[in-house]
This record gives structure tokens, sequence and C-alpha cells, in this order.
């Protein structure tokens, strides 16, 4: 190749070789877009199919009944690819991975030049058909610039006992690995396809609108293959039947972006809510889970008849019922690490509306375990609270109820920290960007956060103190990675989910 790529490992082409001939086209051109992609190889307008939360117009060969769906921008003159490219240009390791894609083509007899770039239009999709079998299981749908190039593709990424198949339908090259597959597709373009469902076209109108890849699975397919594969009724107590779940994936400037939509039948048993103890938590957090209400899930989990037959057992185990511990948990509460000397400190907090019976049930459920840990369990004082120390040879872990909070932590400082008025979590520049730049509001379902760029050396220290070596060039490449964050909310029986992790 005589131009820059992009960033790719080995792995994602190599998978190129799986066993239907449309996952080796899909794949293989999710392999070549990359390369496309990082060294401008790709030209023309980006042309917007798949944008705007519309749907994908390679879902017009696709049966309205199939379980799933894929959608891939291949115009690589796009602003997805043009955004993917300037991330990818922060990672110093990026020209040794050109390297190993350019390698790994060459194995596959393909060139980007003369193979694939004339092949690429503006999406190729994939329809999946069914979830189960070994033939006809999806067809790929793409409008290449070069019919004849496309079509040489196919047929060199045929092998000795797989042949593949393609059909010309409405302007659209449609490929599979069997011929009721195209007429299934045909079928579709002429009748009903995923264009007339109303799940699917639901779910990409609640995707983002730019994006380099989609996916979508109808919910009572996925639901029928794990029953058929683990059992169960396909439901979880409080939740319903899963109607569809679908995922996006974007790249913007300060980084990469995942969205994901899933519908049930129920309104789901999710609280929102704006987070108190992020303003109360201290600063210097490396990671932070909050939640609320998991109260209800807890006896949910409990109501589950696998986990009910060993519940007595557990209970007993615990020192306390499920009905004590659950009430901990009906409020706010945060799971968080942060800085400390010489490891660091890991606390959970709860909110708790009865701190007498908040302080019973820890006393009960932390008496087991320090008879468990063989440790000796005392009184002491922090920051003028009364708390309990769990203490063994080799930690000490600390807990106390106090202003409306039970506090569990292998720390003091998490108290002490709970009791000043210093600098807080909700404060921090890194923490408050990402929630910016990911658009998380202030309600939300929950969040987990990770300061990437203190974690990251932290965890390559260690790996040193202990003997271990971290790579010189490992750490340069993880050096962009700022902070990731994951948020949910929740709208009658839709619950979003969306990622982001920041690059710099």
């Amino acid at each position: 190749m005589r131009h820059s790529q992009p960033l790719v490992s080995e792995r994602v082409i190599t998978l190129a070789a799986m066993r239907t001939r449309v996952g080796a086209l899909f794949l293989s051109l999710l392999a070549a877009v990359l390369v496309a992609a990082c060294g401008g190889g790709g030209g023309g307008k980006s042309s917007g199919t798949g944008g705007g939360g519309s749907t994908p117009a390679g879902a017009d060969y696709v049966p309205a009944s199939a379980p799933g769906f894929v959608f891939l921008a291949t115009d690589t003159g796009g602003g997805q690819w043009k955004a993917a490219d300037g991330l990818l240009k922060k990672f110093p390791g990026r020209a040794q991975l050109i390297q190993a894609i350019e390698k790994s083509l060459a194995k596959q007899r393909l060139d980007y030049e003369t193979d694939i770039k004339p092949a690429l239009g503006p999406e190729t999709d994939v329809g999946i058909l069914k979830l189960r079998g070994s033939t006809g299981q999806a067809v790929a749908i793409a409008k290449p610039q070069d019919e004849n190039t496309f079509v040489a593709l196919l047929d060199k990424l045929d092998s000795s006992t797989t042949k593949s198949v393609h059909r010309r339908i409405g302007g659209w090259t449609v490929a599979s690995d069997a011929q009721a597959a195209l007429d299934a597709a045909a079928a579709a373009h002429n009748g009903r396809s995923l264009q007339d469902n109303a799940l699917f076209k639901e779910a990409m109108g609640d995707l983002p609108g730019d994006a380099i890849a989609k996916l979508w699975f109808n919910g009572a397919s996925l639901s029928g293959l794990a029953r058929s594969r683990a059992g169960g009724t396909g439901s979880l107590p409080g939740f319903g039947k899963l109607l569809s779940l679908a995922a996006a994936l974007q790249a913007q400037s300060k980084g990469i972006f995942v969205t994901g939509v899933a519908k049930s039948t129920k309104s789901l048993p999710v609280t929102q809510y704006t987070s108190e103890l992020a303003k109360q938590v201290p600063a210097g957090v490396l990671a932070y889970l909050s939640f609320k209400g998991l109260d209800k899930a807890i006896r949910m989990i409990a109501d589950v008849p696998a986990v009910k037959k060993q519940l007595a057992t557990i209970e007993r185990q615990l020192g306390v019922t499920i009905e004590e511990v659950a009430p901990l948990f009906a409020r706010e509460g945060a799971l968080y690490v942060r800085q400390g000397i010489p490891l660091p400190e890991i606390s959970l907090v709860l909110q708790e509306s009865d701190e007498a019976a908040a302080r019973a049930t820890a006393d009960k459920l932390f008496a087991r375990l320090a008879a468990a840990l063989h440790g000796e369990l005392t009184a002491t004082n922090v920051a003028g609270v009364a708390v309990k120390q769990i203490k063994t040879s080799s930690v000490s872990l600390y807990y106390g109820v106090f202003d409306g909070k039970l506090v569990v932590s292998d720390s003091t400082t998490s108290i002490t920290g709970l009791k000043d008025t210093g600098d807080k979590f909700a404060d921090d520049s890194l923490f408050k960007d990402a929630k910016d730049t990911a658009g998380m509001p202030d309600s939300t379902a929950g969040f987990l956060y990770v300061n990437l760029k203190d974690t990251i050396p932290i965890i390559e220290n260690l790996a040193t103190s202990t003997g271990g070596t971290v790579p010189p060039v490992v750490q340069q490449n993880l050096e962009p990675l700022r902070s990731l964050l994951f948020y949910s909310t929740v709208d009658g029986p839709k619950a979003t989910f969306a990622g982001f992790v920041g690059i710099q």
C-alpha cells in the first residue's frame, strides 16, 4: 500500500477467515475501511446513509422478521472516519500496527488499492437472517463503486469448501453462502423489509445519526436463543421481555462514544436520581460507581428459583437475612477508589434513612466477617465518629454509621474526607470534562467513572514494584487515554446506555 493506514489489531483481520463468506467479506471490508480512513485514501463526500436517525439503506434488503442487522459506514471520506483518524494519530504505536495490517491483508492475497478501494461503497451491511444453522445465516449488502472488483473480492475470500453466491438487486449487490438467502433479500426488497419493522425503525431513531457502526437485534430472537442454550423464561422478574437491543459506535475529536438502547415490554423498575454523594465524597477519586435503589434488584435476585433454593444457606453464612440487607441499598450508594499510600483506598458509602437499623445490620454482618477472616473486631474513633475496625494480620477494615450514611472502607481517610469541607469529587475537572463531553445529564439511573490519566500510572508503578515490567511501547500507547464514563437513563420501558473514552 502506498499511503498511511489506521490503527487496528491483526485479530480483526484474521477473523476474516470465519465460517461463512459473508462474515469474511464484512470483516475484510471493516479492516479495509480502517486502512483507508487513516491515510485519507477514501474519497468523496459523506453519504449520510444511516444518518439523522434514519434507517440504513441496506435494511431494505433484509426481511422484516430478521433477528439482526449490522451497519458499517464505508465512505472513508466521511466525518466519522476523519474523526477516527484524528484520534488514532494520538497513539505512537500506530505505525507498527499499520505494518501489521499490511502483512495481514497480504496473507489474504488482498491489496487495498486494487482489491478493496474500488469495492467500497457508502455503506456495507450484514442482515442476520437466523441465529442458528450452518448456512444461509446472513447476507452481506453493498453498493460498490466497481461491481467487478467487488465480485473479484468475493472470489478471493472463498475457500476450497465454501463458495459465495451473489446477486444484483435494485442497484445493490447482495452476497451470501446460500441461494435461499439471496431469495430472501430479493423478497424483502420487493415486499416487507426491516425498513417496515417498527421496532427496528424506532431503535435506529434512538441511536445517533452519524456513526461508524450500528448494531440491532430483535429481542424475542435473542431471548429465544438464550432459552435454547440456558433454559429459563426469557425475561427477568420485574423487567418484562426484551423487545429490541441496539448500539452505535461514534468517533469525535475528544474520544470514542458508544450508545446502546434496550426496549422491554414493561416499564423498568429502575430509579433515576441526581447524585448527592458525588458532592460529598472527597476529591482524588480514581474510579467511582454510583447507584440507587438496589434493594429492588437484591429482592428480585433472591426471588430467582435457583437462588431461592440456596437462600437459607446464604443467609446463615452472612449472619443476616436478605430482608435486613436489602434496605441498606434502598437509597443512593457509591463504591469508589481514591489515591492512597501505599495502596489506593476502597470505600462503600450508602445513604441510610434509619441509622439504628443500618447499624444493627452492619454489626451482625461484620461480626460474622471478622470471624471468617480470623480478625479482631474493636471500637475506635475517627474524626469524632464512632466506628468499628476489623483488624487482621494483613488488612484493616472500618465501618460506621453517621450523618445518614453507612461507610465501609479500608482506610480512615474515607471517613475524614466525608466529614471535612475540602475539595469534592463532583468538582474534579477531569470528571466534569468527561461528563460534559459525554453529554451526561444530572439525572441518571447510575454511572461509572474511571480517571484513566491517574489510574494507569499507578497500575504501572504497582506492576514494577512487584517485579513486573511494563514495555515502553505499552506506556506510550496508554498515555493518550484520559477518562472513561458510562451512564444510563430510563424512560418507561426504554433504557439508554452511553459510554465515552476520553482521548487527548
